[in-house]
């Protein structure tokens, strides 16, 4: 049984059980699964057999999240300055970091941050995130 993650909101399904492909008239012959909370279809990995050849030649590269506590967080930086971000804390759940990244929140981009009370607000490119504060400690940067 293979989970399946939605990279649109992060939510982990079963492709086999899934409401919504049942439903379908083309289940059968189908490679794609829809997301049960958003609706988001992607390719199921366990049909695709592109998929299962670039995953053979192109293997993951695993990321490494960054844990040490001598970094700053968003959270310490003052308004108007820009940092990079560094990585995050291991405590953000793979659903939240999936959030973050879609917004920009990636290892090595830029970015600036607008305010800090009453929350973090930073911008990535020409984008305003509002991030609560323990989100914001959640987040290393350089």
């Amino acid at each position: 049984m293979t989970m399946i993650t939605c990279t649109m909101c992060g939510t982990q399904f079963d492709p086999v059980t899934n409401p919504a492909c049942g439903a379908c008239p083309l289940h059968g012959g189908c490679s794609t699964v829809c997301c049960p909370t958003c609706g988001y279809s992607t390719i199921n990995p366990d049909q695709s057999r592109l998929v299962k050849m670039f995953a053979v030649l192109f293997p993951k590269k695993t990321t490494e999240v960054v844990t040490t506590k001598t970094n700053r967080t968003l959270a310490d930086v003052k308004p108007g300055d820009e940092v990079k971000v560094a990585g995050f804390a291991p405590t953000l759940s793979p659903a939240r970091l999936a959030h973050l990244q879609a917004y920009g929140l990636v290892p090595g981009y830029p970015v600036r941050v607008v305010q800090q009370k009453p929350v973090t607000v930073v911008q990535v490119d020409f984008v305003e995130l509002a991030l609560e504060d323990e989100l914001a400690r959640g987040v290393w940067v350089a």
